[in-house]
């Protein structure tokens, strides 16, 4: 007998007049089946014959069985004609699944469209909810229509569009449950956002929640490949539990993590993740067939859940997978799905579909469950930062633009505050920039088609307004800083008349080197300044830093001390005699914190020596030098094609190896590829001068590609601390590339810590596996620690590093640093779609460094990070006499060094102060909050947005605040 025969069980179920039927596939293979064709089965407590003629081999046949419960020895015999052939095969149990299926759009600010149209089509969408939910009102419960909002940027836009009767109407069913509303504003988050712009973009979601009588349990993100490790505390001081999350492998690498996981934070919180299966990233639904027909799923649903089973992809029998409604980005709801659950339910038992929202799924989730779900905790870096090097201007811009915002809305607080004369606490507005910076630091930068056709008009058109909503919030920002410092200014005095006032929109008292604009008018010609501290009259250092060009003004540059904690202090300011700076020959020069040599030729730095300790910061091994310039292209030229990512086969499963196997571009540059380096092969000193503030040595080369590159290193006569400006002169190409600024610290084998939300961690240890170790987006500081010597780095605009070596291309599961060599990744257009083909132009990359002796201290380098972003301000005032002020502060007393104010604002339903503090030490720490000149009348502990946990016992020593660990912690205040 030629014919051979397989059996498998299903994990298919019916009831048939109350016994519970499962499914098992039969397939022939061999000869053709010919004559009569039978198959009999015998096993413990039942026996079936089956007639399989006209079945062909090689095509699979389905019959029903009693359910099988534990692994089951069966007797087979097939007879075709007189032939037969007997075999004993075991069956196996399935799983009797529950399947939640979970309509939602994955947001996307543009990629498929102008953003702008893109926000029109969300209103519709949600029209379609509204409709699909009273059509299917008489569904059986399972499968009515529900739908989960994705972010807070799509429900803003959709509810734009709806009438009075409409509004309400989608409020009710958020109120029953047919609708769940996620937190996060958009749908990408990452390192790049800071603490409190994170926070923020929380606010729309629950505010909306609040006025429609519900709650938010459940967040979700999409797409993106990582997250900040703030959110687990953040999410769950809100009273948020769970977390959709789902990992887009495509140029990156999905946690290798059990699914789902909880995820920890340092503070000890958690919160519950299920990420979606990597090979279907966020179209799970579609991928098995749930958006097409019955028919479609009977073939690919069971396929699916088989090879979870069988392959250990999933441990539980309960399951949500995520549905658009159709396949890609920003799509319309699809009442098929209902109608699919419907007609599949009425004839399956099991896999039991049900139209969910994530609430209840995760609920059920962990009450069937929740002691087998392991924790992890670590920070989880995104892959996806690499978008932030292929628009290095715009992201310098938002870097920038997330400290002024701070300021801006810090200061506001302090001048209404202290009653300044018509001003009202723009808080309109300030939620209006939040809202444009967040979506600004988003990482869609561009068309589906932004590389393979770079000059399109979508290509185009997608960037402008992105670009839009980057010089926007820019601008915005600043007003509303100006807006502020100038009504501070009203009640400022300098003594003399005209003056200085320096605002510091920071937790604690600073002293640094602050910078200011001086009309000649007010210097009477002269070409050198003199500044006093108006309230002793000691007179501050001061250095003229340049000659403005674009207004008749001196660029000044001035030592401040002890400008207090949200506050101000003024300086008088009058003509002076000035004071030429030192030109230095010799290649060497110290300023009592370091000692500095260069090549007195090309101005090439070879050592910054540690005046204290006599170490030298500069790896005089590495194969680098120091603020080298290195260009990175990939030997064979890239060509990118979409036309084969248009199409998918009938019957396919699993889509993103599908789409990898498509292009050898999916992950770029591939793994192996070969990559060229180039650097600028001469450089020339510009000059090398001292000053009464700063030592500067310049030097400039250029290369291919790159008609100027300028490195300034900038010593500070007056703190330990160095600045470093990089201007780069760019020519556009379209061709894939990579740049970098190398900065080789002598370090060995280096501890190194990377400031992120809420804290930091140590690459490798301290992150989820699976998560980037190519590269990393620094949210302020690195440290690198090593014999008792470390050296702490921040970066201004470029925030994506590179650490011990060169990783592009790696894809790297490990990472192991032997050395001190920190790679700012200031540029790259390696993304193939969604990001900017080329870039050009000029560029401005800023940095500062310090060092000192003695382990890791926590406090003093995240403070040393924080003010190198967010710096002392200057603003020149003429107010004399009675009534004004040479100094005031928002506190009255300095807080702790490890309680650091990471918000502060006016409330958003009141008139009430928040001020939000995170413990950044690691240490426990108890403090009094007291306000300057006013006594606090009420105060309570609030969740991050807003929503009161407990009132706070109010003394005469002010508000005792409690900070655990790593604590995140917001309060209200009336006073």
């Amino acid at each position: 007998m030629e014919t051979d025969f397989f059996i498998e069980t299903l994990p298919l179920f019916r009831n048939s007049g109350g016994k519970l039927l499962q499914a098992i596939r039969i397939r022939l293979e061999g000869g053709k089946t010919g004559g009569p064709c039978r198959l009999s089965l015998h096993a413990q407590g039942w026996r079936r014959t089956f007639a399989l003629s006209g079945g062909e081999p090689g095509t699979p046949l389905q019959v029903t069985v009693p359910a099988i419960e534990t692994a089951t020895e069966c007797d087979c015999r097939l007879t075709l004609g007189d032939a037969a052939r007997e075999k004993r095969v075991t069956l196996a149990p399935r799983r009797r699944w529950e399947i939640h299926v979970q309509n939602f759009t994955h947001t996307d600010i543009g990629y498929t469209d102008l953003p702008s149209r893109v926000a029109k089509g969300y209103r519709e969408a949600l029209k379609s909810i509204l409709r699909y939910c009273d059509e299917t009102t008489d569904y059986p419960p399972e499968s009515i229509f529900r739908w989960n909002v994705e972010t807070g940027y799509w429900l803003e836009n959709a509810v734009a569009g709806l009438e009075k009767r409409e509004l309400a109407r989608f409020r009710s069913l958020v109120r029953k449950g047919r609708v769940e509303l996620t937190p996060l504003y958009v749908a990408h988050t990452s390192e790049f956002n800071d603490e409190e712009t994170l926070v923020r973009s929380l606010y729309f979601a629950f505010d909306f929640a609040r006025r429609s009588g519900a709650s938010i349990r459940c967040a979700m993100a999409s797409d993106s490949t990582g997250q900040p490790w703030i959110l687990p505390p953040c999410l769950s001081r809100c009273g948020v539990r769970y977390f959709s999350t789902a990992v887009n492998a495509t140029m990156a690498k999905a946690p290798k993590l059990p699914r789902p996981f909880y995820w920890g934070s340092r503070d000890g919180s958690r919160i519950l993740v299920l990420d979606t299966d990597e090979r279907q990233a966020y179209q799970e639904g579609v991928m098995v067939g749930l958006t097409e027909d019955r028919a479609t799923m009977e073939r690919k649903l069971p396929a699916y859940l088989l090879d979870l089973e069988e392959n250990g992809g999933y441990p539980f029998d309960l399951l949500a997978l995520r549905t658009p409604g159709y396949p890609g980005d920003n799509t319309q709801p699809n009442l098929a799905i209902s109608r699919n659950v419907k007609s599949w339910n009425e004839k399956w038992e099991y896999p039991r579909l049900l139209v969910s929202t994530y609430t209840p799924f995760f609920e059920e989730l962990e009450r069937r469950y929740g002691e087998r779900i392991p924790t992890h905790v670590g920070a989880w870096p995104d892959w996806w930062v690499l978008y932030h090097g292929a628009t290095a201007f715009e992201t310098g811009v938002n870097r920038n633009t997330h400290a002024e915002l701070h300021a801006a809305e810090r200061l506001s607080v302090v001048a209404k505050a202290g009653r300044a004369k018509s001003f009202s606490y723009p808080k309109e507005a300030l939620r209006d920039v939040y809202r444009t910076m967040i979506i600004a630091d988003e990482a869609d930068w561009g068309a589906y088609s932004s590389v393979s056709e770079p000059d399109s008009l979508q290509t185009r058109g997608q960037r402008a307004e992105n670009q839009a909503f980057v010089f926007q919030a820019a601008i915005n920002s600043q007003a509303l800083a100006e807006c502020a410092r100038g009504a501070l200014a009203r009640f400022a005095t300098s003594r003399t008349g005209k003056g200085v006032m320096v605002t510091n929109a920071s937790g604690w008292c600073r002293s640094e080197v602050v910078f200011v604009s001086v009309p000649e008018a007010i210097l009477e010609g002269k070409k050198g300044v003199r500044i006093r501290d108006a309230e002793t009259g000691e007179t501050a250092d001061a250095q003229v830093i340049e000659v403005q060009t674009d207004r008749p003004a001196l660029r000044v540059a001035f030592r401040a001390d002890d400008v207090p904690a949200l506050g101000f202090k003024t300086y008088s300011l009058e003509p002076g005699p000035e004071e030429p700076e030192e030109e230095l020959r010799e290649g060497r020069c110290g300023n009592g914190f370091y000692d500095v040599s260069w090549d007195p030729r090309t101005g090439a730095i070879e050592e910054i020596r540690d005046a204290e300790s006599g170490v030298n910061l500069v790896d005089a091994d590495s194969p680098y030098r120091w603020n080298q310039l290195l260009y990175e292209t990939p030997e064979t030229p890239r060509t990118i094609s979409l036309r084969a990512h248009m199409g998918l086969p009938k019957d396919l499963l699993f889509l993103q190896p599908y789409y990898r196997s498509l292009h050898d571009f999916y992950d770029y540059p591939p793994k192996g590829a070969r990559l060229l380096y180039s650097s600028p092969s001469s450089q020339r000193l510009l000059g090398a001068k001292r000053g009464r503030l700063f030592t500067e040595i310049a030097a400039a080369s250029s290369m291919e590609l790159f008609p100027d590159f300028t490195c300034r290193v900038i010593l500070d006569n007056c703190f330990k601390r160095i600045r470093l400006v990089s201007d780069v002169s760019k020519t556009e190409t379209l061709q894939a590339e990579g740049v970098y600024i190398a900065f080789p610290f002598r370090a060995g084998r280096p501890t190194v810590r990377v400031s992120c939300h809420g804290g930091w961690f140590q690459p490798e240890k301290e992150q989820l596996p699976g998560s980037s170790k190519d590269w990393y987006c620094v949210q302020k500081w690195i440290d690198l620690q090593g014999d008792g010597f470390h050296v702490t780095w921040s970066p201004l605009e470029a925030p994506l590093v590179q650490l011990g070596a060169l990783s592009t291309g790696r894809w790297r599961d490990e990472l192991s640093i032997d050395n001190g060599t920190i790679f700012s990744f200031v540029m790259n257009n390696y993304w193939w779609t969604n990001s900017p083909a080329s870039q050009g132009g000029r560029f401005r990359f800023r940095y500062a460094l310090t060092s000192g002796q003695g382990p890791f201290e926590p406090v003093s380098v995240n403070r040393f990070g924080h003010d190198a972003h967010l710096p002392l301000s200057a603003t020149v005032i003429e107010r004399r006499g009675a009534g004004g002020r040479c100094r005031g502060s928002f506190l009255a007393a300095d807080l702790p060094g490890n309680a650091m104010l990471v918000g502060m604002k006016e409330e958003e339903r009141g008139e009430g102060i928040i001020l939000r503090f995170l413990e950044t030490g690691g240490e426990e720490t108890t403090f009094p909050l007291m306000l300057s000149g006013r006594r606090i009348r009420r105060a309570s502990l609030v969740t991050p947005v807003e929503e009161l946990i407990r009132p706070l016992k109010v003394g005469r020593t002010g508000v005792p605040i409690v900070l655990k660990p790593f604590e995140l912690a917001t309060v209200r205040v009336e006073a």
